[in-house]
């Protein structure tokens, strides 16, 4: 049955000029009811955000849509090019009345548009098809992105590592971006210096610093991820989808969660030498042609007792044995620094010192250093710093 405008109780607000290109038909009872057009603000700032309500719930819409014809129907040369917009909205069954919002930069929303719509009983086939096609042009008009990483997303993985890049095509600086499985959301490091990015983008002034890397944990029976981008003034946006595949591996013991951000329990478990690690490393530097001498330089001043020898002490059980420590101490106040580097000093020859008179600075005191030094290599270690053995 064919509904009327007047039945259909058609509102348009005075205070914008607004076209909608789709739906054609507001008569076709569909589940997910993709609403597009073009929206200009009469006076004011221009508009950033756009919105639909219906039965209590919002839909975040989005101006996506480069529309420059529009400022000259309008008869406002300063109206935004990029005033076109596309939002969709979950129609439930039976009548509803569905309101399309709009705001400025001050989050304030405004009604534009109001009619009456109606949702099915059951989606249709041919509806269901068409959804994933839709979504994926839509994300494709609203950023520009690449994956560095994974190179095969198809690989069952429970720990996955994601990086690339992404640009709005819209205009608007990225300020965000973030993975989502599900209810749990997985922040990206977004910001990263991308100069290949700016020289595939000319013209784009966010595109240096917009690499991303993040980490998700998928679950075994896997989920789809939602990698999702937003601007200062703007929601969350979807810029790719895709299903993961969960490997099927027990997760960590309690223990080993305890481990995790603990730097020394992480060495203990994976990063210590065993006796055949050690006698291994001596035999292949044994065979080295070249074994070229590393300075390693120390500025002291005034540093803790224990935590003096214990950088001292790292240096001098390095595997490598071709090194020499060279270390100032910066006239430090304390008597036990100049007892403890003489001791030093006078226990092993590889130990170079020099007592400054007067405290010159860290700058000073690694100059002074620097000047000691006979390697073919310079190193620089702090005096409360500990090297790995096989650092060197």
């Amino acid at each position: 049955m064919q509904v009327s405008e007047d039945a259909a109780r058609v509102q348009i607000s005075r205070a914008v000029h607004l076209w909608l290109d789709e739906p054609i038909d507001w008569t076709r009872k569909v589940r997910r009811l993709r609403i597009s057009g073009w929206c200009v603000a009469k006076r004011g700032g221009p508009l950033t955000a756009i919105r639909a309500q219906l039965r209590g719930k919002s839909f975040v819409g989005y101006f996506d849509r480069e529309r420059p014809e529009v400022a000259a129907h309008v008869n406002q040369p300063d109206a935004p090019r990029w005033c076109g917009f596309t939002l969709d909205v979950q129609v439930p069954f039976g009548r509803g009345r569905l309101e399309l919002q709009v705001s400025r930069a001050d989050g304030a929303w405004k009604k534009a548009y109001a009619r009456n719509v109606c949702g099915p009983v059951f989606v249709s086939l041919a509806e269901s098809k068409q959804r994933p096609e839709t979504e994926t042009a839509d994300m494709h008009r609203r950023f520009h992105s690449w994956f560095d990483s994974p190179l095969d997303w198809s690989r069952p993985v429970r720990d996955l590592r994601i990086s690339g890049w992404c640009v709005s095509a819209t205009g608007e600086k990225i300020t965000e971006v973030r993975g989502r499985l599900g209810q749990k959301i997985f922040p990206a490091n977004y910001g990263i210096v991308r100069p290949d990015v700016v020289a595939a983008l000319e013209g784009k002034p966010d595109a240096l610093a917009s690499g991303f890397t993040l980490d998700v944990e998928v679950p075994r029976t896997g989920s789809e991820l939602v990698l999702e981008a937003r601007g200062v003034h703007s929601y969350w946006a979807p810029l790719f989808k895709k299903r993961l595949r969960g490997a099927w591996r027990s997760p960590m013991r309690p223990r080993e969660l305890e481990a995790v951000g603990n730097y020394a329990e992480w060495i203990r478990r994976y990063d210590a030498l065993s006796a055949n690690d050690r006698r291994q490393i001596g035999q292949h530097i044994a065979k080295f042609q070249r074994r070229p001498l590393i300075s390693v330089m120390m500025p002291v001043y005034n540093a803790d007792a224990k935590h003096l020898r214990a950088a001292i002490d790292s240096v001098r059980a390095q595997l490598y044995p071709h090194w020499e420590l060279c270390l100032v101490d910066d006239a430090s106040t304390g008597a036990h620094v100049r007892r403890i580097l003489s001791r030093y000093a006078a226990r092993d020859p590889r130990i170079r010192v020099h007592f400054r008179e007067t405290n010159g600075g860290i700058a000073a005191a690694s100059n002074d250093a620097l000047g000691l030094t006979k390697g073919e290599f310079i190193a620089l270690l702090d005096h409360d710093d500990v090297l790995a053995p096989a650092a060197l």
